[in-house]
Formats: C-alpha cells, sequence, structure tokens
C-alpha cells in the first residue's frame, strides 16, 4: 500500500538483510515461473501511478515494479552503506 513503511509494522519482527538478499536472489525464477507466457495479457483493473501513467498489461506492470522495487533496494542499500 502506498505510504507504508517498515516503521509502521508495530510488533512484526523486521527481516534481516540476509533474508531480503535471498528473497531478492530467487525473484527472478520465481516471476518467470508464474509470468512467462502471460507478459501481453491485459489486466482486469488497470492501475495508475501517482504520476499519471496507467498501466494496463502484466508486462507493464511487472516493468514498473522492477523500476518501483530498484528504488527500494536504493533506500535499503543506504541504510547499511553508512
Amino acid at each position: 500500500m502506498t505510504g507504508t513503511k517498515p516503521t509502521d509494522w508495530g510488533e512484526k519482527v523486521l527481516p534481516m538483510i540476509s533474508e531480503l538478499i535471498q528473497s531478492l536472489e530467487k525473484q527472478v525464477d520465481r516471476i518467470e515461473q508464474k509470468l512467462e507466457f502471460r507478459l501481453k495479457e491485459v489486466i482486469e483493473k488497470p492501475f495508475t501511478t501517482s504520476k499519471g501513467l496507467n498501466l494496463s498489461t502484466v508486462e507493464e506492470l511487472l516493468s514498473f515494479c522492477l523500476y518501483h522495487e530498484g528504488m527500494h533496494f536504493a533506500t535499503i542499500n543506504s541504510y547499511y552503506s553508512k
């Protein structure tokens, strides 16, 4: 959900960086297995980004997610490179 952050998770245990890395290392395989033949599929409810970009296919959503997750990765990386 937009605007959420781990500090809002309350009592939940935050994942260790090693867990995040392990999950990210397996992410490409998971995406390929789930979406390989669905990239051109039009989604039922298009998604509009906060900047007004309309995403209506699995391929568009995946592309945006990769960009968006890269922003998260850069933020996480900045915490650990201090």
